[in-house]
């Protein structure tokens, strides 16, 4: 996932998941998802395959760097 390129729900899923996240609540129309070790925690909206809004995308790519660094601190890397 990176900045410019247009990203639907199942794309962020998959991306959410390689970080480590995982589905904790499905709620109306929104997954949740939650790191295990870290604690963030972000809603996908699940509208069919539309391309999400850039600040749904944003609020996703945020909580994954964040989960990579806390990993990578956490790991003694960073």
């Amino acid at each position: 996932m990176h900045q410019g390129a247009a990203v639907n729900a199942k794309e962020a899923i998959r991306k959410l998941r390689e970080a480590g996240f995982e589905e904790k609540r499905h709620t109306g129309s929104h997954k949740h998802f939650e790191h295990p070790d870290f604690g963030f925690s972000v809603p996908v909206p699940m509208h069919g395959a539309r391309d999400l809004k850039n600040y749904e995308e944003a609020s996703i790519r945020a909580a994954i760097r964040g989960a990579e660094k806390m990993r990578k601190e956490s790991h003694g890397n960073g």
